[in-house]
């Protein structure tokens, strides 16, 4: 596998269809924002306080665009925000973070960009794999880690926990392989710091967009 693939591109490859061109994964973009959060934290370019509110510790940029963009909206809040508040706000404008990690995915050669038409009428690009074997070597690891008893590099903590958090581990894991892991699941959480809080903070996220979405919020 590339190990340079961020959380953010690794996220996405095992969120995309890469038949459709749709994501099998609603909200996303909520995971996506957790990703750069992530990637932040890793780096201690952020902190959360005793509230869980984010705060700039070093605003230098990373050389990562979706990353320095993300910093720069963060330093440029008036007030600390709470982490499940960013995951849910982080981007805005274009590009989308969706169409720059594609982009960013297409020049690497993992994805190829193909147009087609819906109805023969509406323009419509799907993204299928020019090399699948990164995200296969990913989809192998993670299952790995998820079904047996091995121990847990963080950067595949982390990626689970943002998986968890969109309710998407059904991208890696049957049904049944759900419900017997999910003890196993918890515990790779629960034992890193930012896998837990980013897990936390895009579940969060996640329950008040469809809270809203139903009228409930």
């Amino acid at each position: 596998m590339r190990n340079s693939l961020s959380l953010q591109e690794q996220l996405l490859l095992l969120c995309l269809d890469d038949q459709s061109g749709a994501f099998r994964v609603s909200w996303i973009d909520h995971g996506l924002s957790g990703g750069a959060l992530a990637e932040l934290m890793l780096r201690e370019q952020i902190r959360l306080d005793d509230r869980s509110r984010v705060v700039v510790e070093n605003p230098a940029p990373t050389g990562d665009d979706l990353l320095d963009r993300a910093l720069s909206r963060l330093a440029e809040g008036r007030r600390p925000g709470r982490l499940s508040g960013w995951a849910a706000t982080l981007y805005r404008g274009r590009p989308t973070v969706r169409e720059a990690l594609l982009a960013r995915l297409v020049d690497r050669g993992i994805l190829t960009p193909q147009e087609g038409r819906i109805l023969w009428l509406f323009r419509h690009i799907r993204y299928p794999a020019a090399d699948p074997s990164p995200e296969l070597a990913l989809r192998d690891r993670l299952r790995e880690v998820l079904l047996g008893d091995v121990p847990v590099e963080q950067r595949l903590a982390i990626l689970i926990g943002l998986l968890h958090g969109l309710r998407a581990l059904g991208q890696l894991l049957t049904k049944v392989e759900l419900k017997q892991q999910r003890q196993r699941v918890q515990q790779i959480c629960d034992g890193d710091p930012i896998s837990r809080v980013i897990a936390k903070a895009v579940w969060d996220a996640v329950s008040a967009a469809q809270a809203a979405a139903s009228g409930g919020g």
